[in-house]
C-alpha cells in the first residue's frame, strides 16, 4: 500500500501491521518483540514508521505501559486479519517441517514475520 504523507510517498508493508497488532495484543513492546522474534528497538522503530506513514499516532507510550489511541483501535481491528494470516502461514510451515522428518536434507526456514510485504494488501479484511 502506498500512501502520500505530505510530499513523500510511503510504502506500508504487511509486517508493520503484524508488529503493530502484536504490540496491541500484548500492550507491551517487550512481550511483542519476543513473539515476533525481533529486538524491542526494531519493533518500536517499525511501529513508529507505520505511525509516520499513516500520519497519526496509534499508540501512547510511557515507561510502564502502552495504550492504544482511537485511531490505533480502528486500525487494530483491521490488522487482525493480517496478523492471523501470518500466524497461520507460520504454523503451516512449522507443520510441513515436522512432517518432513529426519530423512530430509535440512530444516525449512521461514522469516515470514519480517518478509510478508503484500502489494496490494490482499489479506486485509474490509
Amino acid at each position: 500500500m502506498t500512501r502520500k504523507a505530505g510530499s513523500h510517498s510511503t510504502m506500508i508493508e504487511a509486517n508493520q501491521f503484524v508488529y503493530f497488532a502484536c504490540v496491541v495484543k500484548h500492550r507491551s513492546f517487550s512481550a511483542a518483540a519476543k513473539e515476533v522474534r525481533v529486538s524491542k528497538s526494531t519493533l518500536s522503530r517499525v511501529v513508529a514508521d507505520l505511525e509516520q506513514g499513516l500520519g497519526t499516532s496509534l499508540l501512547t507510550r510511557t515507561s510502564r505501559r502502552v495504550d492504544v489511541t482511537h485511531a490505533g483501535e480502528q486500525l487494530y481491528t483491521r490488522c487482525l486479519a493480517v496478523y492471523r494470516a501470518v500466524l497461520a502461514a507460520q504454523k503451516a510451515l512449522d507443520n510441513i517441517e515436522a512432517e518432513r522428518g529426519a530423512n530430509d536434507p535440512g530444516p525449512l526456514r521461514s522469516d515470514i514475520e519480517r518478509q510478508c510485504a503484500i502489494y496490494p494488501p490482499t489479506c486485509v479484511a474490509p
